[in-house]
């Protein structure tokens, strides 16, 4: 009856009807959505209002300084058809493009589904750069089962037509809530 938490999940305009409907409720209660859900124009919309509004995302934001979300950012801006997407759902797009290129680049033999699935499968570590490295031979802990390998969600606001991490730009699992490094500690 009196939530302190709701968690909106509707695509384009019915979610920003969602988001409206509970800013105009009178409630005090957080709001938490996909960041992916939305398109610029159906943010901007809220107005101000959109301050209230927490998203997730799965990978880093355009706005990010790091090296590896500057090269996706280059690549959307050369080869994205418009409107172009630059929210961090995005970004973990374009990574699992470059992981298959790289398991690609290190299979031995022939480059077919059973050989880039046997590799996979093999490897520790990959650090896509734009969220936390993976490792393929063992999935983190989580109740959705054994091939769920990057449970990963990061906090970001929307100000001034972009996305921003907030905070320190720490990831956290999804499932258990623990921050998870962007790259591993040794």
């Amino acid at each position: 009856a009196n939530p302190d938490c709701l968690v909106l999940q509707g695509y384009g305009a019915d979610g920003i009807a969602l988001i409206k409907a509970t800013l105009a409720s009178g409630k005090s209660v957080k709001i938490l959505t996909g960041a992916s859900y939305y398109t610029p124009q159906g943010l901007n919309s809220l107005g101000s209002q959109v301050a209230k509004v927490n998203f997730v995302t799965v990978g880093l934001p355009s706005t990010s300084t790091n090296r590896t979300v500057q090269q996706w950012v280059s690549d959307i801006k050369k080869y994205s058809p418009n409107p172009k997407s630059y929210e961090g759902g995005s970004a973990a797009l374009w990574a699992d493009v470059q992981l298959l290129a790289y398991a690609a680049a290190h299979v031995h033999g022939p480059v077919d589904a059973a050989s880039m699935l046997k590799y996979l499968n093999g490897l520790k570590s990959y650090n896509p750069g734009l969220l936390p490295a993976v490792n393929f031979t063992k999935a983190p802990a989580n109740p959705a089962g054994p091939r769920v390998f990057a449970p990963y969600a990061l906090l970001v606001q929307y100000r001034n037509g972009d996305f921003y991490a907030v905070g320190d730009s720490s990831f956290y699992n999804v499932f258990t809530g623990a921050s998870v490094p962007l790259t591993p500690t040794s």
